[in-house]
């Protein structure tokens, strides 16, 4: 009679990871999903050192702004693992206003100048605009233009005006949507 200790075998059970991801900002929202089974343990590696989540779904705030790997690992019953790694970039949120939005591009030239500049202004909608030039203390010295349009080409003359810098500022819709600076010569 041969004693020893029973032998007990278990078979890997084949998990197929995956997970979806949305960025916002310097955050990450992740779910995790598998096909397969139901697996025994499950965790995340996010890439930067963070202490890692066990639960399908969860979401991880960087530090600072880059690139990450991002890995999904599931476990079976016999401890075999199954990982899904996909990289994620995050960067700080900045926000836009709608004004700000609405400008496709814009021109100031020439600049510096001594008499004559020009303004070319593209909107992707039409809009009230109002453009304005103000002095180094924030009084408007001028009014360049105002209407409502969807494009503006504006020569205006600062033959009469101090030299300086001054401040051309973009009002769409009545918000601030840009303001560029201009020095007169």
């Amino acid at each position: 009679m041969k004693i020893g200790s029973a032998s007990t075998t278990c078979t890997p059970t084949a998990l197929a990871p995956s997970f979806n991801k949305s960025v916002t900002g310097l955050a990450v929202n992740l779910t995790g999903s598998n096909t397969g089974g139901a697996p025994s343990y499950q965790g995340w590696n996010f890439g930067d050192l963070a202490k890692h989540t066990t639960t399908a779904t969860t979401s991880h705030t960087y530090a600072a702004a880059g690139k990450y790997l991002v890995t999904y690992t599931v476990y079976d019953a016999c401890g075999t693992s199954y990982s899904d790694t996909s990289s994620v970039t995050v960067s700080p949120a900045t926000s836009v206003t709608a004004a700000q939005a609405n400008i496709s591009s814009s021109k100031l030239y020439p600049n510096p100048t001594s008499d004559m500049a020009n303004i070319e202004l593209n909107l992707l909608s039409t809009s009230d605009v109002k453009v304005t030039l103000t002095d180094v203390m924030g009084k408007e010295v001028m009014t360049v233009a105002s209407g409502t349009m969807a494009s503006l080409s504006q020569a205006f003359s600062v033959a009469n005006l101090h030299k300086g810098i001054y401040t051309v500022n973009y009002f769409v819709n009545g918000s601030a949507a840009k303001a560029e600076l201009l020095m007169v010569k």
